[in-house]
C-alpha cells in the first residue's frame, strides 16, 4: 500500500472486509450486513463469502472475497445490494512508485499536493461476464471495480443501478455494523429471482489493496469492504411493463431493475437491516 513503504502486509485473519491500517500492518475481518423485509411468508437473507485466510498481502496483491446472497425465507426473493469502498486522504502511487497527481492539480509543489481522498481498494471480478464501473471524468480518486454482469439474456448476473451518495460514520453519526470512516456507496440488482436456499452469482471474486503511502494516515484507522444486501419478496411484484419476470429464460434487465428499485425506494419500502 505505498510508495516507499510498499512492502507493507495484510494479514487475512478470516472471511469478509474489515482492513485495520496501522503503522505496520492492515488486518483484515469478518464482517456481513443483511436485511429483512416483512411481507407475506418467511423472507430473510444472508451474506455468504469465499475468502482468502491466513496469509499476507502486500499492495498490488489480490485476495479472493466472494460475496454472494442466499435465499434462507420460504418464498422467492429478489436481491439488491449495496458495496461500500473505504475512502482516505493519502496520497497514491502507481507501478513505479511515483506519486499520482490528482485530478484538477497541476504542477504540485509540496507532499500535501499529491494527497487526496482516495478508494483504498481495488475491487475485481473474474468470471467470463463481467464489466467495469466507470467513473466520468477517469479520476484516480476512485480505485478499479469491475463486477460479474449478465451476457444478454441468457445468464444470471448484477447489474450496477448508481453510486448512491458517500457516506461518513462518526460517534455521532453511526452506521450499524460499520467501522469510522468514509465510503463511496456503488448499488447493484440481481437479474434473477432466487429460489429457497439458493444463492446469487458473486457480486465480485478479489479485492486488491492499491499502492499508496500509508505512513499519512494515523495508525489504528479502521476501514472495510462492506456489503449490504436487501430483499423483497419477488412473487407477485404487480409492476407493469418489465422486460422480463426474473425467472429462468425471461430475467429482468437492467431496465427492469432501476424502475423496480426506483418503486420501491420513493414508496420507502425497501429497509436496511442488520445480522
Amino acid at each position: 500500500m505505498e510508495y516507499k513503504n510498499t512492502k507493507k502486509a495484510v494479514f487475512i485473519l478470516s472471511a469478509a472486509a474489515m482492513v485495520l491500517i496501522g503503522s505496520t500492518t492492515a488486518f483484515l475481518t469478518s464482517f456481513d450486513n443483511a436485511n429483512n423485509l416483512l411481507t407475506i411468508g418467511k423472507v430473510n437473507l444472508a451474506i455468504t463469502e469465499n475468502f482468502d485466510k491466513g496469509r499476507t498481502l502486500a499492495a498490488g496483491e489480490k485476495i479472493t472475497k466472494e460475496p454472494s446472497v442466499k435465499n434462507e425465507g420460504t418464498v422467492n426473493q429478489l436481491f439488491f445490494a449495496e458495496v461500500y469502498v473505504p475512502v482516505m486522504n493519502t496520497t497514491l502511487v502507481d507501478n513505479s512508485g511515483n506519486r499520482i497527481v490528482p485530478l484538477g492539480k497541476t504542477n504540485p509543489q509540496s507532499a500535501a499536493d499529491y494527497r487526496q481522498d482516495a478508494e483504498i481498494y481495488n475491487i475485481i471480478a473474474t468470471n467470463t461476464s463481467k464489466v467495469s464501473v466507470t467513473h466520468t471524468p477517469d479520476d484516480p480518486e476512485f480505485g478499479s471495480f469491475t463486477y460479474n454482469t449478465p451476457t444478454g439474456t441468457t445468464e444470471t448476473g448484477w447489474y450496477f443501478l448508481k453510486q448512491n451518495p458517500q457516506i461518513t460514520v462518526t460517534k455521532d453519526n453511526p452506521k450499524d455494523g460499520f467501522k469510522y470512516g468514509t465510503y463511496n456507496v456503488y448499488l447493484f440488482g440481481y437479474n434473477a429471482v432466487v429460489a429457497p436456499k439458493g444463492s446469487t452469482t458473486p457480486i465480485f471474486n478479489q479485492v486488491q489493496l492499491r499502492s499508496m503511502i500509508d505512513s499519512e494516515i494515523n495508525g489504528g484507522t479502521a476501514g472495510q469492504v462492506t456489503v449490504t444486501a436487501y430483499t423483497l419478496q419477488a412473487d407477485e411484484l404487480g409492476f407493469s411493463n418489465l422486460n422480463g419476470s426474473g425467472k429462468t429464460g425471461s430475467y429482468y434487465t437492467e431496465a427492469d431493475l432501476r424502475k423496480i428499485y426506483e418503486i420501491l425506494e420513493n414508496k420507502d419500502t425497501i429497509a436496511q437491516g442488520g445480522n
